[in-house]
């Protein structure tokens, strides 16, 4: 009988020895979890920066579907914490080329309910307690490129409205996709730019 309960005990975890491994397994816990959390802010800014390129490119797409001028907005207004992380809305026009539409009169009030407005990219989606992503228009707080159904883009920013033949060195416009950490920049950019005459596309 005695035998027998020697072996028990020396089978058997002692309270300290369980202690050990929670608190090894609380530590490893602490050491990972900025390293995932940075993963995953790597991850959602990534897919700010491809959902950016998507949303121009049904701009395109649907103004050559559609056979009228489609604008995409930008301002830095945006939800979710800290606000003016950037915001994109896709409106369609009614009309086959940019100038001859009012976009006054068709970008009005807010997009969710608008018929005019196809869809918003807001970058407060991607934001989470501490990790947040922006997007900026490289140049400008605010701008918006319209699409052509024959394939032309024009952008319109505080220096009018340029087509395909921009100023001088101005090939495209592009956006900057930030990843922040408590509001400030962390990693590496993203850049997406919109060539003109031509789809967005991710620079590399």
């Amino acid at each position: 009988m005695r035998r027998s309960q020697t072996r028990r005990g020396e089978a058997g975890f002692t309270l300290v020895e369980a202690l050990a491994v929670v608190a090894v397994i609380a530590i490893g816990t602490a050491l990972a979890a900025p390293a995932a959390m940075s993963a995953m802010a790597n991850r959602r800014a990534t897919e700010a920066a491809h959902a950016v390129v998507r949303i121009g490119a049904r701009g395109r797409s649907e103004a050559i579907g559609y056979g009228r001028a489609h604008v995409m907005t930008f301002t830095e207004d945006s939800s979710g914490p800290g606000g003016n992380h950037g915001r994109l809305e896709l409106w369609r026009g009614r009309a086959d080329r940019c100038s001859a539409n009012d976009w006054a009169t068709i970008i009005t009030g807010t997009c969710a309910g608008n018929p005019s407005c196809i869809e918003s990219l807001d970058m407060g989606a991607y934001a989470y307690p501490t990790h947040r992503v922006r997007l900026r228009l490289e140049g400008a707080n605010a701008g918006a490129i319209c699409f052509q159904p024959n394939g032309d883009n024009f952008y319109a920013g505080a220096g009018g409205l340029w087509g395909t033949n921009p100023p001088a060195g101005i090939d495209a416009v592009q956006f900057r996709v930030q990843r922040l950490l408590e509001n400030t920049p962390e990693g590496v950019d993203r850049f997406v730019v919109f060539p003109f005459g031509a789809g967005p596309r991710i620079r590399r």
